[in-house]
């Protein structure tokens, strides 16, 4: 070769365009790492094959239709309990907008005698339904009550404030009297005077309202002087006004059908 000529920079046997050589270890890593993917997949495969056998696709098959049974039942379930107790709740609604209605139109009326409240407000004498006599307003408002609680547990608000008058008030102090308000669970003024214009100084209570009605049953064949009536006359406008729109809206408003879809596939609410 010429001192001139340039040096080579091939080796014998090996072309001037051919790559780098490979690296075995490499090679090797991506040849493994390759097994184990295809052995994943296969395991994968071995491990999901029961699912297309046809015992286990009877028994998946078995337990969604028992499961959409279940919750089919319960939502049909629901709604039955939801008719019964909407249609009794209807009943206690009208029932009590016949009692609050009727001694409140006597309250537009002049020179009420007590007799006349007396008529009202005996259970025995002054009813809508007869599955309802003899029972008082109060009564009828503890099954209210129990259906809000039953369909609207999250409403406590007026659940709450019925049951205040529930609690004896720890300030109220009994006076001895000739006139017995001592009805268990309300502060014990001496007079029906007292007792009205101590109920009517209480927040805006409905229930509360409705909850005096037996003490003016009790109490006024006792002390039906003038006083006393007017004083039940003003009861009785505060008890119309504040109670006879609540129980005359709330007669189709117990609940729809709503609430036993909420129940059935979201039981949390």
């Amino acid at each position: 070769m010429a001192s001139g000529d340039p040096t080579p920079t091939t080796q014998t046997g090996i072309p001037a365009d051919a790559g780098p050589a490979f690296d075995e270890r490499a090679l090797e890593a991506e040849l493994h790492a390759a097994e184990q993917t295809a052995e994943a997949a296969a395991r994968g495969q071995r491990n999901w094959s029961w699912v297309n056998r046809p015992i286990t696709l009877w028994l998946l098959s078995t337990v969604a239709v028992g499961i959409l049974t279940f919750t089919y039942s319960q939502y049909s379930a629901c709604r039955a309990s939801l008719a019964i107790d909407s249609s009794r709740f209807a009943h206690l609604s009208e029932e009590l907008v016949l009692r609050v209605g009727g001694i409140y139109g006597l309250t537009l009326v002049d020179n009420v005698q007590a007799s006349t409240y007396l008529l009202i407000l005996d259970p025995d004498r002054h009813f809508l339904f007869t599955e309802f006599k003899g029972r008082l307003p109060n009564e009828l408002v503890a099954e209210v009550k129990q259906l809000l609680r039953k369909w609207h547990p999250s409403d406590v608000a007026e659940v709450a404030a019925a049951d205040r008058r529930a609690v004896p008030d720890p300030k109220g102090k009994a006076v001895p009297s000739a006139v017995p308000l001592n009805e268990p669970g309300l502060t014990t003024p001496r007079t029906i005077p007292e007792f009205v214009q101590q109920l009517l100084t209480e927040p805006d209570d409905i229930f509360g309202l409705v909850d005096a009605w037996i003490v003016m049953h009790r109490t006024l064949p006792l002390a039906s002087g003038p006083e006393s009536v007017a004083a039940v006359r003003t009861w009785a406008q505060a008890l119309g006004t504040r109670a006879l729109p609540y129980f005359d809206n709330s007669r189709e408003k117990l609940g729809s059908t709503s609430i036993c879809f909420k129940r059935t596939f979201w039981p949390f609410t």
